[in-house]
């Protein structure tokens, strides 16, 4: 059972979405085919939430609203981020806190998947360091921006989170249109769940939202392009450069726990260094998983060399890049480890599963419950150090 009385947020990753979506009854986010972790978790004693943020937002605008809804109150983006990208600096409000007295004695602790691991990270390094542009960009700031909360996080755990960015839209002509397909059909589920049969994109900053006379792909290209026009959106966040130049900016705190959860759905092929998926991939990831597992031998527009070593992937993300951020301080523990230290990136043994398993999949729901148990229990060990 629980040693912990803080809550556990659990932070979605690219197209995903949290408790207060209607899909979520019927397709949990934390769980999927395997059925809802929370729910599991709560059981045990823990307490849980899992906002939702904007699926296709920036890493900076996912942070902001992820503070809203923690603390009840009203989206800030910030008056000289929002000047910057050409967009509102308000965004929704919210009336009711997820975590009433959040404070350094109320701690949480953020478990992210894929985008939501670097969702987690800037919101912890605003927390801490706040931000000195929007601190003199206007006499108001948000408290998120005015720094000095580190100590209101215990922990952070990600989840095949993309540290260091993915290939994917490197080595694809149009990542976009790809990812949109693959996401197709979850995004058909969650309009027809919907009680206004439509896909909430959480684009109000733009004024954007989804058009109902549109196809999916066709409404994807077209929100996506918005967040590329005013620079300020998950695509670039999640390339090799846009990863590496967000990890400049996010400095790790001395006092949080950081664990990495790292996958790989892929195995060489009989020649060459090239990766192939594993046979039992779902579908929806194969293709990704081949582009990404044949792509090497290349350099970002940033200089990062890319080789064999990037091959490895889940579908989705590139197992080097789900291992820790280049250069942070990290050691690789086992699987049954209860001795950690804050302020490092503990990386756990590569578990072979795909880039949807690892929040549940589309079965195995006993290897999915025993996984979530086994992450809040390392949370859990910490605090008898």
């Amino acid at each position: 059972m629980a040693q912990t009385t803080y809550m556990n947020v659990f932070v979605h990753g690219l197209f995903g979405w949290g408790e207060s979506n209607p899909v979520y009854r019927r397709f949990p986010q934390w769980g999927m085919g395997s059925g809802d972790m929370l729910k599991d978790l709560r059981k045990r004693g823990y307490h849980c939430c899992a906002p939702v943020v904007g699926p296709l937002s920036s890493a900076w605008d996912r942070a902001c609203e992820l503070y809203a809804q923690l603390t009840g109150t009203t989206v800030d983006y910030g008056a000289a981020h929002s000047k910057l990208h050409g967009h509102a600096r308000f965004g929704r409000s919210y009336t009711e806190p997820l975590w009433p007295d959040w404070s350094a004695e109320r701690k949480i602790n953020l478990i992210g998947h894929s985008f939501g691991g670097a969702t987690s990270r800037l919101l912890l390094e605003l927390l801490a360091n706040g931000s000195e542009e929007e601190r003199a960009a206007c006499e108001n700031p948000s408290p998120l921006f005015q720094g000095g909360k580190g100590e209101w996080v215990h922990s952070i755990t990600c989840l095949a989170s993309p540290h260091n960015g993915s290939t994917l839209g490197m080595a694809d002509e149009n990542p976009v249109a790809l990812i949109a397909k693959m996401n197709e059909g979850l995004v058909k589920s969650m309009i027809s769940f919907s009680e206004e049969h439509t896909y909430d994109v959480l684009l109000d900053q733009f004024g954007a939202n989804y058009d109902t006379t549109q196809g999916v792909v066709e409404n994807m290209l077209r929100l996506v392009d918005i967040t590329i026009e005013h620079k300020d959106g998950a695509f670039f966040d999640l390339s090799v450069d846009g990863a590496l130049a967000l990890n400049r900016k996010i400095h790790m705190q001395p006092n949080v726990f950081y664990f990495s959860e790292p996958t790989c759905r892929t195995v060489p092929k009989r020649r060459g260094d090239a990766h192939r998926p594993e046979r039992d991939m779902p579908p929806i990831l194969r293709k990704s998983a081949v582009i990404m597992g044949g792509f090497m031998d290349a350099v970002s527009p940033g200089g990062v060399k890319i080789d064999r070593a990037w091959c490895p992937n889940d579908g989705m993300v590139n197992t080097i890049s789900s291992l820790c951020p280049m250069g942070a301080p990290h050691r690789e523990i086992g699987e049954n480890e209860t001795a950690f230290v804050p302020g490092l990136w503990h990386v756990l043994p590569v578990r072979n599963l795909d880039h949807l398993e690892i929040v549940g999949g589309i079965g195995h729901p006993i290897r999915a419950r025993r996984m979530y148990r086994a992450i809040m229990s390392r949370i859990d060990h910490t605090l008898m150090e």
